[in-house]
C-alpha cells in the first residue's frame, strides 16, 4: 500500500502471450502473489500492509481475469497461465523468495514448482486445488454428461451463476453478505473471460497433481480453512502430507476466502515462515 494507505497503481507489462495487469508495492525480496479462479490480484489488498514491510509483492491479474485482457475464444489451460507467469516473472526480472497462492492459484503454484523448481525458493499453499476434488462433490458433477454440457453452454449464465456461488466462498458468513470483499469477488468475476473462466475450471478438476508432488523439494507451507465449502481441507492436508518439507495450518472457523476473512493471521503465518525460513538457510551456510 502506499503511505496514504491507497493500493498500489495498475501497471501492465507486454508478454508474448499476452498484455498482462498488475500491481507492486513494498522494498525487499520478490513475493509473487497468484489469485484463484475468477479472482484478481486485488484478493492480496487487506494482506498487503503487513507483507510490503519486509517484501516486494508482485500481484498479477491472470490471463482474461481482473484488468488482463483476453482475445481468444477458445478455453485457456493450466500450462497456458504457468506460461503467462514465467513471461511475466522474466519481463520483470522476478526472482521469487516465494510464490503464493490461494485456490486455483495454489493448484498453479504447484505446477510451477514442478515445472521449474530451481524458480521459487519456497512455496505458500492457501486452500490449494490438488486432486481435483470440489466441495459438495461438485468436481463429480461437473465431470459427468450433465456437467460437461453445463460447462459448454455455461457463457451467458457465468456471471450469475459465480454470483450465487460467492457465499458459499465465505462459509455463508453474515458478516460478509454486502461487504466489501463480496463487491469486489462480484466484479471479478463479471470481469472474468469466458476462456478464462471455463478454462480454470476444467483445469481445476481435471488435473491431479499428487502423484508428483514427493518431487517437490521446495519449504512449503500449507494453510487451509477448516469450514471451507469450496475446495476440501482435505485437499490442502493431502498436499502437506505428500511434499516432502511441508507443514500444514488448519483455521478453526474460517472457510475458503482466507485473505479476505484472515489477513492478519495469515500474512503473520507465512511472514513467520518465511524469516524461520531464511534463518535456518543462513545457520546451514555457517555450518559449511
Amino acid at each position: 500500500m502506499s503511505a496514504a494507505g491507497s493500493p498500489p497503481e495498475l501497471r501492465t507489462v507486454a508478454l508474448p502471450s499476452g498484455p498482462l495487469a498488475y500491481r507492486v508495492a513494498g522494498q525487499g525480496p520478490d513475493l509473487l502473489l497468484l489469485h484463484g479462479w475468477m479472482c484478481s490480484g486485488r484478493l492480496w489488498l487487506a494482506m498487503l500492509p503487513a507483507l510490503s514491510r519486509s517484501y516486494r509483492c508482485w500481484m498479477p491479474d491472470l490471463p482474461g481475469c481482473g484488468d488482463s485482457p483476453l482475445a481468444r475464444q477458445t478455453p485457456l489451460t493450466l500450462p497456458d497461465d504457468c506460461r503467462a507467469v514465467f513471461e511475466f516473472g522474466a519481463a520483470l526480472g522476478i526472482q521469487p523468495q516465494a510464490v503464493i497462492g490461494h485456490s486455483l492459484g495454489g493448484l498453479l503454484t504447484l505446477l510451477l514448482a514442478l515445472e521449474r523448481p530451481e524458480w521459487a525458493r519456497r512455496l505458500v499453499l492457501l486452500a490449494p486445488v490438488v486432486s481435483g476434488r470440489l466441495a459438495l462433490h461438485l468436481d463429480a458433477l461437473l465431470r459427468g454428461p450433465v456437467g460437461r454440457g453445463g460447462i459448454r453452454v455455461w457463457r451467458p449464465v457465468r456471471r450469475i451463476a459465480a454470483r450465487a456461488f460467492i457465499p458459499f466462498t465465505f462459509g455463508v458468513k453474515p458478516q460478509f453478505f454486502g461487504s466489501a470483499a463480496a463487491r469486489r469477488k462480484a466484479e471479478d468475476a463479471d470481469r472474468t473471460a469466458w476462456a478464462a473462466a471455463v478454462g480454470g475450471l476444467s483445469g481445476a478438476i481435471e488435473t491431479d497433481v499428487s502423484a508428483r508432488l514427493a518431487g517437490i523439494g521446495l519449504p512449503t507451507l500449507v494453510i487451509v480453512g477448516a469450514h471451507d465449502l469450496t475446495i476440501p481441507p482435505s485437499e490442502g492436508a493431502r498436499a502437506a502430507a505428500l511434499i516432502p518439507n511441508a507443514r500444514l495450518v488448519r483455521l478453526p472457523g474460517v472457510a475458503h476466502q482466507l485473505p479476505d476473512e484472515a489477513p492478519e493471521i495469515v500474512a503473520d503465518l507465512i511472514l513467520d515462515f518465511l524469516e524461520r525460513q531464511e534463518a535456518g538457510r543462513q545457520e546451514t551456510g555457517k555450518s559449511i
